[in-house]
């Protein structure tokens, strides 16, 4: 897939780079090698998890990246807890390797039911030295009455571009919901860009019921709309310490043909390829 973007991925090496003692979960690891040789688009963001502790796995991973002949692009995107822990000459060296995001979770030691603490977190990236000095946008995992319930945050944050991670966390069975009607309000006049991908998990045993919350979103704003396939798809419902196996059987080439299918050529060029570039090439 000649220069398209997968614009959500993870890298985790804990043998290098060990997890947090407090973390929700332990997948087993995905290296960047095994990355490299998994993924099918040339152009990635790799996306830190809760689990990661610190920038420092991230950063190497960036940087070993960026040496490698089999991708193009490599971007990253950096958990808001690790904030507060960055000095000036931090934002500037991963700024340098790619960083261009930060990423709040509210499910995974976040409140994402909570309105308060969710603009709460979006005020505290805003002023970061990494949008404010080096334009990078804001990523987060929310639930989707969350989203629904964000315009007054989202119109004080106007001058920063807003990353959906996740479909919104949207499923099948929202489509009629006063939620999803709410998001795709917020979608068609705010400067949202929602991640479609990773379809598994909001309709795990029928990937193609989600074709319409798809079209939803790219309908209300195709300019908007990024594929990111979630890889290596952890298994986050199995708490604790020990090493969980990854989600066995997603199939990352289905849920890209069936999307080919479920769009027009100018929208999957736009999603795969010229909306990312946008807000990631530089």
């Amino acid at each position: 897939m000649e220069q398209t973007w997968d614009c959500h991925v993870h890298c985790f090496d804990p043998a290098r780079f060990p997890f947090k003692d407090s973390r929700s979960y332990t997948p087993v690891p995905a290296t960047l090698d095994t990355l490299v040789r998994s993924v099918r688009s040339p152009n990635l963001v790799i996306t830190q998890a809760t689990i990661e502790d610190g920038v420092s796995g991230i950063q190497d991973a960036l940087e070993r990246a960026q040496m490698s002949p089999e991708l193009n692009i490599v971007r990253g995107t950096i958990m808001a807890s690790h904030l507060r822990d960055l000095d000036a000459q931090s934002f500037r060296e991963l700024h340098a390797v790619g960083v261009r995001c930060v990423r709040i979770h509210g499910t995974h030691g976040g409140a994402g039911d909570d309105l308060d603490w969710i603009t709460q977190q979006f005020r505290l990236a805003a002023t970061s030295i990494g949008v404010r000095n080096y334009g990078w946008h804001i990523s987060a995992q929310l639930p989707l009455q969350s989203w629904a319930s964000l315009g007054p945050c989202l119109s004080e944050l106007n001058h920063v571009t807003i990353l959906v991670d996740h479909n919104a966390s949207a499923c099948p069975s929202d489509l009629d919901s006063p939620a999803f009607a709410a998001f795709l309000e917020l979608l068609g006049v705010n400067n949202l860009v929602v991640k479609i991908g990773a379809l598994h998990r909001r309709s795990l045993r029928d990937v193609e019921a989600m074709r319409e919350v798809v079209q939803a979103f790219v309908a209300k704003a195709s300019d908007r709309v990024l594929f990111g396939s979630d890889w290596p798809h952890v298994n986050a419902s199995r708490g604790g310490a020990g090493p969980t196996p990854h989600v066995r059987d997603v199939d990352t080439a289905t849920e890209l043909s069936l999307l080919r299918t479920w769009v027009s050529e100018e929208q999957w060029n736009k999603i795969m390829s010229g909306n990312p570039d946008r807000l990631f090439a530089n």
